[in-house]
């Protein structure tokens, strides 16, 4: 993952924070201080790959609907602190994404 930073940096534009989401390193692709990418180590047995995400209000309620209108749960939903609650899913014809219910600040 970190091999490809500079390459993003150098295409993009964009400078790299990084973080850590749960034990795995994360690395933030900012623009200004606007986030606007993330990347993390493909998990053992997969390529390389983007996975876009969309953010919901409500992680449950989005999940519920999208299996009543054809969706299917790839992954379950997994939190990491500091960014939220997210769901790898395929819609009706395999195109795979995930939702992503960010994190609401404390108080």
């Amino acid at each position: 993952m970190e091999g490809s930073f500079p390459f993003y940096v150098s295409v993009l534009g964009v400078s790299v924070s990084e973080m850590r989401v749960g034990d795995a390193p994360y690395g933030l692709f900012d623009v200004g201080t606007t986030s606007v990418a993330g990347a993390t180590e493909a998990p053992e047995g997969t390529t390389a790959h983007w996975l876009v995400y969309f953010t919901v209000a409500e992680l449950d309620e989005a999940l519920e609907r999208f299996v009543a209108l054809g969706g299917m749960v790839l992954e379950q939903p997994i939190a990491a602190p500091g960014v939220g609650r997210w769901a790898v899913v395929a819609d009706p014809q395999g195109g795979g994404f995930a939702l992503l219910e960010p994190e609401r600040p404390a108080g």
